[in-house]
């Protein structure tokens, strides 16, 4: 017998898939799950293949997952797979209960249901702490899979019903990567006035593209992690800036070394810029003790250009805030340079919006010529 036939996951998955596509015209004659396109002369070509695409793309996760865990008369509701997840999220019952709005027997009774349903514990409770268990991993990991595709199945419906409109989360490091993100709000915003942005600065932003807590996210390559697609977006080099007075401003290029010798202002230590710069002073065996720290962008252009001190930058930063009255002069032995790129999760929809958003952005990237530039990639 088919494995997706015995799945309790399956029937699920149609419900909910149905109950968005209900709205869409004689979605009534999609019964079962096929799509019979001599029954539906005004529903275009393309919602037929989108809808087709998107019955293809559950089945076949559905398919794909280990079924050993689960016996063939499981009767598993989604909202046991809701309070689940709360629970290993919180890993408090009562914590669970109160960010799921029921109370904590309630959600005790549904826990407990859905062991005996599997037929195995799922978390371990030693006094008041719970600890989640080994099978409980392996149904945490298959559910957040479901529970993803359902979200990118509704997004990509919604799509067909409401067009551009919406909230789309975009994610970048803390510092100048979020200053490129924002940079094209404007624009974005004439293209797509009934989409609302949400920006957010994270450390994270791999893990939040993989929670699906953000669509995409500006970041620094390396990213070894294979659900994430990658477009890379420029790589740069770092520069000290200087005053235009400064006697480093008529150099071409300066040795990293001799950046020591003078007073530096720098982004505090747990900014990526930073953590570069420290990095490469490591492995050429000195500290470079900031003169002042801040993490402003304004207040170290500011301050460079008063006098009071030189500091080191990307190219990209360089351009966006340089007036005209600072220098910058490339680091040699050793050079540091660094690659961005907009990262998203690669089994996750992308609605137009969000593509638009990340074409947007690399053509500021090109037109300010922010590093050397990549291909504009055209796959999305």
């Amino acid at each position: 017998m088919n494995p997706a036939t015995q799945n309790p996951f399956l029937p699920i998955m149609r419900n909910v898939l149905r109950a968005h596509l209900a709205a869409i015209p004689y979605f009534h004659y999609l019964t079962p799950l096929s799509v019979p396109c001599y029954l539906l002369p005004e529903l275009s070509l393309m919602n037929i293949i989108i809808m087709v695409n998107i019955i293809d793309f559950l089945n076949q996760i559905v398919y794909d997952l280990n079924y050993n865990l689960f016996l063939e008369d499981n009767k598993l509701e989604i909202r046991q797979l809701e309070y689940f997840i709360a629970i290993c999220d919180e890993l408090h019952f009562t914590r669970a209960a109160d960010k799921l709005g029921v109370t904590q027997p309630t959600l005790s009774h549904q826990i407990k249901s859905l062991e005996d349903e599997l037929g195995t514990p799922l978390f371990d409770r030693i006094g008041k702490k719970i600890a989640i268990t080994e099978a409980g991993a392996v149904l945490k990991a298959h559910v957040v899979t479901i529970f993803n595709a359902l979200r990118s199945a509704k997004d990509q419906i919604d799509e067909l019903h409401e067009g551009d409109r919406g909230i789309i989360s975009i994610g970048s490091l803390p510092g100048e990567l979020n200053q490129l993100v924002s940079s094209i709000l404007v624009a974005f915003n004439q293209q797509f006035p009934k989409v609302k942005i949400k920006i957010v600065a994270s450390d994270d932003v791999a893990e939040k593209v993989l929670n699906n807590e953000l669509d995409a996210a500006l970041t620094i390559l390396p990213v070894k992690d294979e659900r994430l697609e990658q477009i890379p977006l420029y790589f740069e080099q770092f520069y000290v800036i200087v005053s235009s007075d400064h006697l480093f401003a008529r150099e071409k290029s300066i040795a990293f070394n001799q950046i020591q010798k003078h007073p530096v202002i720098l982004f505090p230590k747990d900014h990526k810029c930073r953590q570069l710069v420290d990095a490469t002073c490591s492995t050429s065996g000195f500290v470079l003790e900031p003169f002042i720290e801040t993490n402003t962008v304004d207040s170290i252009f500011s301050l460079v250009k008063s006098g009071a001190g030189i500091s080191i930058l990307s190219k990209s930063l360089f351009h966006l805030f340089n007036d005209g009255t600072l220098h910058a002069i490339p680091i040699v032995d050793p050079v540091i340079c660094r690659q961005v790129a907009i990262i998203y999760n690669r089994d996750k929809f992308l609605s137009h919006s969000v593509r638009s958003y990340i074409s947007l952005l690399q053509q500021f990237v090109a037109e300010k010529k922010l590093g050397e530039q990549f291909p504009l990639v055209t796959t999305l």
